[in-house]
Parts: structure tokens; C-alpha cells; sequence
């Protein structure tokens, strides 16, 4: 499954992804660079790309695996930068103004 999602889709076109056993597999066609997320990364990764905000994914995470909502909150913020900084995600952070 290739996937573009509504919302919060990754700006990257160059990227195909698929779940294979709870880990979402990501490789960028165009560097050839492959990722691999583990199951809660994994979960993050599907919320954002069906399009759910930030915080609805946060509170399902934190639900899912029993963890306060302040650290899953942290975690996904530092999540998204990371992948940012790999060239996966191009939206702005939360919070953040446009002008």
C-alpha cells in the first residue's frame, strides 16, 4: 500500500510505504533510502496520513498504550521532526503560524 493521506499527507510524492507486521516500511524513491517504524511509531504514521490532527492521534496513542498524554505528546512532536529531518514530512509543527 502506497499512501498520500488527506490532511496531514507527506509533501514528499517520492515516498511508498506499507504495513508489514505492525512496522510501517518507508523507502524515498528518489534517495533510495529505506525506513523502517516500529508498532507505535507505526501507529502515529497511519493517524497522520488518514488525515486525524495531531492531538486525536496523541490521545489514541496515549489510550492505546496506556501512557500519559504529555509524554505521547512530546514523543509525536519529536517524531515529526525526526521525520522532518529525514525529508518523510513537510507540514509545519503544531501551533505553528503562517504569515
Amino acid at each position: 500500500m502506497s499512501s498520500t493521506g488527506p490532511g496531514n499527507a507527506i509533501a514528499n510524492s517520492n515516498l511508498v510505504w506499507r504495513i508489514v507486521d505492525d512496522e510501517a516500511l518507508i523507502l524515498d524513491l528518489s534517495s533510495g533510502v529505506y525506513f523502517s517504524l516500529n508498532p507505535v511509531a507505526t501507529d502515529v504514521w497511519q493517524g497522520l496520513q488518514s488525515g486525524a490532527s495531531v492531538s486525536a492521534v496523541v490521545a489514541e496513542v496515549a489510550h492505546k498504550y496506556g501512557v500519559d498524554v504529555a509524554i505521547v505528546r512530546e514523543d509525536v512532536r519529536q517524531f515529526m521532526e525526526d521525520l522532518k529531518q529525514a525529508k518523510l514530512w513537510d507540514q509545519p509543527k503544531p501551533n505553528e503560524s503562517h504569515t
